[in-house]
């Protein structure tokens, strides 16, 4: 009975002991596996830990930062406090509240922003103070104290340029009080001068009050005694007029004198035999042109002949007819130097005139002195206007020339060669009396002058048509003597 009871309790020992090894198994395995789910869990644990432990830095790095942890702070406190420390330096008291990933973000647009601001200073300096290049090296890449630099640089140069501004316009103020202590001065010696002038008008007003009522008191007497004188003046003027007329009636009688003195010398011109006495060459026929009917003879400028003087041509071989008719007549067209151009007037084709023929004029000679009548106003220089001495300049150019030098007459006569007739003078303008009824006696003889003068004129033109005077105009005058005006300038 022991040997199965032993077999009995041996079996249930095998049974206790497979159960407690499946139990234990089982607690084995429950607890393998919730080791391995803890184990997944450390491993994701441990692989997001390294992530993020990548995202601070590598091992290098790693362990520089951890040279910054000390036994009170770690060392992402230690940044924090960094951070917030240069946050609040750059954007003031209220960063330091700011998180620290927000801190970090400001603080870059606050540096951007604050170079941006330097930048624009540069541009205004530059424009204002000249002060280029002081902002070179202050950028975002050089960090805050470089443009710190800059701005102390900038903060120098207008503080300088501020005190030579200052001292300019210390200057200029100084000069300002000088100018306007001068112009006090001068204001006060104005007003020194204005009161003397102001006295002086006064005392002048008073003397002319005074002035004017004695004048006042004369002009009274003045005025019945120049009436009066007027009145005089009104009788001499009558008498002057009919002295006028009287002179008209002689100038009449003068006239009609001359015409039978014209008509007594017609009736007394010599007979052909004084003619013929009379008559003596005066220069030689030099050459012939038959087909443009000119002749040229030996007689020029130096001989005092003229344009339009004329001569009988006559046989060189022959002796002057008794009657003085020649066998053609030339006249003078052009005066030279040693010759003189004549144009054909008349001609016997029977008998042409030919180079040697003898030239005459019974009344011309060139040893005679002439004598010249000069009449009018002239305009000399040819601008237009009358010259006041334009007779008497044409007077001396008569004078002057060594060829003609002749003799100046104021009146045309049976003895007068030549007039030089001018513009008819104006009618002058009756002289006025001033406030006191009077003329002035110069006024009224440079009147009475012209009057005559403007007389003479008309005198001397009547005369000449009627005496058969040659007359020149001013050219044909400059033309005759061989004057080109403006060549005594």
């Amino acid at each position: 009975m022991a040997a199965p009871r032993a077999s009995a309790e041996s079996g249930n020992a095998t049974l206790y002991v497979m159960i407690v090894f499946i139990v234990l198994f089982l607690v084995a395995a429950v607890f393998a596996v919730m080791m391995y789910m803890d184990n997944e869990k450390y491993l994701k644990d441990a692989q997001q830990a390294q992530e993020r432990l990548r995202l601070i830095g590598n091992d290098q790095e790693i362990n520089a930062l951890q040279s910054l942890a000390d036994s009170q702070r770690s060392v992402l406190r230690r940044l924090d406090a960094d951070i917030k420390t240069v946050a609040t330096l750059v954007g003031g008291p209220e960063m330091e509240s700011v998180a620290l990933g927000n801190a970090s973000r400001m603080i870059g647009d606050m540096q951007a922003a604050a170079f941006n601001k330097a930048q624009s200073i540069q541009q205004m300096n530059d424009q204002d103070l000249n002060t280029a290049a002081i902002f070179t090296d202050a950028t975002p890449e050089n960090g805050l104290i470089n443009l710190i630099d800059a701005l102390i640089t900038q903060v120098q140069t207008a503080k300088t340029v501020k005190d030579q501004i200052k001292t300019q316009l210390t200057q200029e103020i100084d000069r300002q009080k000088q100018q306007i202590d001068g112009l006090n001065a001068k204001v006060a010696e104005l007003n020194q001068n204005i009161n003397k002038l102001s006295q002086a008008a006064s005392d002048y007003r008073n003397a002319m009050e005074t002035e004017v009522a004695r004048l006042s008191g004369d002009f009274a007497t003045l005025t019945q005694r120049k009436d009066g004188e007027y009145q005089n003046l009104e009788k001499e003027n009558q008498t002057l007029m009919q002295d006028y007329k009287r002179l008209e009636e002689a100038y009449n009688d003068f006239s009609t004198r001359m015409k039978e003195l014209e008509e007594v010398l017609g009736s007394q011109r010599p007979r052909p035999d004084m003619e013929m006495e009379a008559l003596q060459p005066d220069g030689l026929i030099v050459s012939v042109v038959p087909e443009d009917e000119l002749t040229y003879i030996n007689l020029s400028r130096n001989d005092r002949i003229y344009r339009g003087l004329t001569f009988s041509v006559y046989d060189s071989f022959q002796e002057f007819p008794r009657t003085g008719k020649g066998k053609g007549m030339i006249e003078v067209i052009e005066v030279m130097d040693t010759i003189s151009k004549c144009r054909i007037t008349e001609y016997d084709a029977t008998n042409p005139i030919l180079k040697g023929d003898i030239i005459a004029n019974l009344f011309w000679d060139k040893n005679k002195d002439y004598k010249f009548c000069v009449t009018g106003d002239f305009d000399f220089n040819r601008d237009g206007t009358i010259d006041a001495d334009g007779r008497d300049r044409i007077i001396a150019l008569i004078a002057a020339n060594e060829v003609w030098k002749g003799k100046i007459v104021n009146d045309v006569t049976v003895d007068t060669d030549f007039m030089v007739i001018g513009l008819e003078p104006a009618e002058p303008a009756v002289p006025v009396a001033n406030e006191f009824g009077e003329v002035s006696e110069t006024a009224r003889q440079a009147y009475e002058k012209a009057l005559m003068t403007r007389d003479r004129y008309n005198i001397n033109l009547q005369n000449a048509k009627a005496l058969g005077v040659p007359t020149f105009n001013t050219d044909r005058f400059y033309y005759f003597i061989g004057y080109t005006p403006g060549q005594e300038r």
